[in-house]
């Protein structure tokens, strides 16, 4: 059989598989089991989740968005090349209803709504409880998506490199997949939930519009590489509660300020590695013997021939414990001061919170956040 004529057979097996769809799109078989327009009349296409796939009956969970399979992206982001017809979802603004043909609309599928051409803003349901792998990606014009605490679950890389601009993360994104908002641009505002516990891997790595980031009450873990090459990340305000700063954390973020929680046990490799663009770090910590890993902290040094390493800056810390501080190989790097009055100011400072100096029965006392701390920013019972 000479090549010509197999790949017309190949071709031909193909078209012969296929099935009118609505509006006359053709489409594979079984790549979804429902197509219906939303209150706007946008088709929105939709598979069968099912409890147990291989149980006898089956019983159905609900509805899942899916693009259809004709329709899908390769491993390089290249539309399956056997089809000629535009990616479904064309739309500026999708509505994901929260019922489809008497079914609950649970999910949305892997590779969903990748790069749709002309998406701009999303609403979800909030029966939605999970968002596939890679679902939102390279969206650019996307900026505006709600993000229901009803979602227990997102994938990999879910919603990176689309064009949020500001965007509010559930105290469920806890449990998500990493780099869930990798690569996002333009993303310049981070809106945490208070009761967030812990920011997953990788989740906002290499967002090169973000400058500042406040942290919610709640947080106990910075996972790891979770601010990663954010090469203008300037100003972090870390939370009292806070307990565990995974490796690379903030890696290569210019950083020009920060205290360090006294809750802190736990801060892995190269969690800070670019301090040379303030003149103090300011750690709060009472014991910090074993509490940093091996270069855990860093200056940036360019490398170049001449140039010498830029020097640590000072560390701050509360008053009786330098000695601590010194014996401690990593801390050790810095120029090591004790806390005293000075400090103070600085501590009261923090954006995330009010304070106010008090002299009572003689002594120095700041009250924040409904508890009065002494000079040396130790709680006072």
């Amino acid at each position: 059989m000479n090549k010509t004529l197999f790949l017309a057979l190949v071709l031909l097996s193909t078209v012969t598989s296929l099935t009118a769809g609505p509006g006359g799109v053709e489409y594979l078989d079984d790549c979804f089991d429902y197509s219906v327009a939303n209150d706007d009349g946008v088709m929105l296409y939709y598979k069968k989740v099912y409890e147990d796939p291989a149980a006898d009956p089956k019983v159905v969970r609900g509805l899942e968005v899916v693009v259809p399979q004709g329709w899908d992206l390769d491993i390089h982001g290249a539309h399956d090349p056997i089809w000629s017809h535009e990616f479904p979802y064309q739309d500026t603004v999708i509505r994901v209803p929260g019922m489809a043909m008497g079914m609950t609309v649970i999910g949305i599928g892997d590779y969903c709504f990748r790069e749709a051409p002309n998406l701009k803003q999303v609403v979800l349901p909030n029966t939605i409880t999970y968002v596939g792998n890679e679902a939102f990606e390279s969206d650019t014009l996307l900026k505006e998506l709600n993000l229901p605490e009803s979602i227990e679950w997102a994938g990999l890389g879910a919603f990176q490199y689309s064009g949020f601009e500001h965007i509010s993360i559930p105290a469920s994104a806890a449990n998500w997949d990493m780099s869930a908002f990798q690569g996002c641009p333009y993303l310049t505002q981070i809106n945490f939930a208070k009761n967030l516990t812990s920011i997953p891997e990788r989740m906002f790595f290499g967002c090169d519009s973000l400058e500042t980031v406040i942290f919610p009450e709640a947080l106990d873990t910075i996972g790891l590489g979770a601010f990663s090459a954010c090469s203008n990340l300037k100003h972090i305000t870390l939370p009292e509660g806070l307990i565990d700063i995974q490796m690379g954390a903030f890696i290569d973020a210019p950083l020009e300020e920060l205290t360090i929680p006294s809750t802190v046990r736990s801060i892995g490799a190269h969690a800070f590695t670019d301090l040379s663009h303030m003149s103090c770090v300011t750690s709060l910590i009472m014991d910090p013997a074993g509490v940093a890993e091996e270069d855990a902290f860093g200056v940036k040094w360019g490398g170049e021939e001449g140039e010498e390493m830029p020097p640590f800056p000072a560390l701050r810390v509360p008053k009786g414990t330098k000695s601590l501080y010194q014996a401690d190989a990593e801390w050790s790097k810095f120029s090591i001061v004790e806390e005293g009055e000075e400090g103070i100011e600085q501590i009261s400072q923090e954006p995330k919170t009010k304070s106010q100096k008090l002299i009572r029965n003689g002594q120095l006392v700041i009250e924040r956040d409904g508890k009065s701390f002494n000079a040396l920013g130790t709680e006072m019972k």
